[in-house]
């Protein structure tokens, strides 16, 4: 069930468009309403997918809704991907904590909905510290969740474990760590843009097989080690690093340290390196991969999405020369 609208376009524009996002509320949960209740219930549903702003009415008629579908009929695959009206660059902390708050408030009343989730997307909260293992604890059937922009406070460490979860993307956030502690099928991780130490580490994840690491580099960042980052999963057959332009935040390191977790990898993807980068560093990687069927590399600067005014560059600490320390 597909229905994608514009969503609003600033804190300024928030209460001229609030009329507009109830009534695009109001749609998906007709919408919602009179196809599940009209369906023949012994012709199970394979793909449920339903995407709506964090408002309370709709909120709830919509997951009654589902829920209802869930329990007298087999839902093969659901989602919920819940917007926000505040976009994320311009949440503050106080929106952050508000958009939690009403989640929370309504995820226990439709905890059957979410029970029969298998894949979740949230934007822009700042939950509790034990909120979001709540959540999963809840969601048993989940495979997917995505958080963008989500975290539990400024420097908060985030544990997952779940028996289904097959994919995880996190976008974003404040989190210190992210410890995946317990996540037996676990395939797919997808990290963007952290902001403290190391971005992982891995607990029982023996499924494991493709990460992505997305990062724009300041003179801050710290430099990984993928020895000791992949020590835990030497499994790992496709490795994607998007350094978007800026500096490179892996150093090269002896293909003997790095054989024992480069044992498996079959497929490498080095993207945006910065113009004026010296790829031959990246030969260790070929070294140390005696199984590598595939290395892309890309090197570019993204003009249209770089900071290009010097000031602002120095303010923020990006590199004057975008490449490797």
């Amino acid at each position: 069930m597909k229905n994608k609208k514009g969503t609003s376009r600033g804190r300024n524009a928030r209460l001229d468009t609030t009329p507009r996002l109830v009534w695009y509320n109001n749609a998906v949960a007709g919408v919602t309403e009179n196809v599940l209740s009209a369906r023949n219930v012994e012709i199970p549903i394979r793909e449920l997918w339903v995407k709506f702003f964090l408002r309370r009415d709709e909120f709830l008629s919509i997951s009654k809704a589902v829920a209802r579908a869930m329990a007298t009929q087999k839902v093969d695959d659901a989602e919920f991907v819940l917007l926000t009206e505040t976009a994320c660059l311009n949440c503050t902390h106080a929106d952050l904590l508000c958009h939690a708050k009403k989640f929370n408030s309504w995820f226990g009343d439709c905890a059957a909905a979410f029970a029969g989730l298998t894949h979740l997307w949230l934007r822009n909260m700042r939950f509790g510290e034990l909120d979001i293992p709540n959540i999963l604890s809840t969601c048993k059937r989940l495979e997917s969740l995505r958080l963008s922009y989500c975290d539990a406070g400024v420097c908060s460490v985030l544990q997952l474990e779940h028996a289904q979860l097959v994919e995880l993307h996190i976008d974003l956030g404040k989190f210190e760590a992210v410890q995946l502690n317990c996540l037996p099928k676990l395939q797919r991780v997808n990290y963007t843009c952290w902001t403290y130490q190391d971005p992982l580490t891995f607990g029982s994840v023996p499924q494991l097989s493709k990460l992505s690491l997305v990062n724009i580099g300041i003179s801050s960042t710290k430099n990984l080690q993928l020895s000791e980052l992949l020590a835990e999963v030497p499994w790992i057959k496709d490795l994607r690093l998007d350094f978007k332009s800026e500096k490179i935040w892996v150093l090269p390191e002896c293909p003997k340290l790095l054989a024992p977790v480069h044992g498996e990898l079959q497929i490498v993807n080095l993207d945006n390196l910065p113009e004026g980068c010296d790829i031959a560093w990246t030969m260790f990687i070929l070294e140390a991969a005696p199984s590598l069927k595939e290395l892309c590399i890309s090197v570019w600067d993204d003009l249209c999405k770089m900071v290009t005014n010097r000031d602002l560059r120095i303010t923020n600490g990006y590199c004057e020369k975008a490449n490797m320390e």
